[in-house]
């Protein structure tokens, strides 16, 4: 990682910290709110398919992944409206 740069004008500090974001998993898949996913504690939601691949270990946080817990349907409702 590149080293901070700063300026100064005599009033304000600038400091640009150079930052590298990297790209974990990326596939963009729709799940369904009775579809099976698994979730971390900080709720990083995953496909089944994924899940496995990494071995149900979150690569953001490092914690387990975990079978996401089903919502009881309510009379009327939709997923968009709860």
């Amino acid at each position: 990682m590149a080293k901070p740069k700063i300026r100064s004008d005599g009033r304000t500090i600038t400091v640009r910290v150079p930052i590298s974001i990297r790209k974990r998993g990326g596939r963009k898949v729709v799940l369904t709110p009775d579809g099976v996913a698994h979730i971390c504690s900080y709720e990083c939601t995953y496909c089944a398919n994924c899940t496995e691949q990494i071995n149900a270990i979150c690569p953001n946080c490092g914690g387990e992944l975990v079978r996401r817990p089903r919502r009881q349907e309510r009379f009327g409702s939709s997923a968009a409206g709860v």
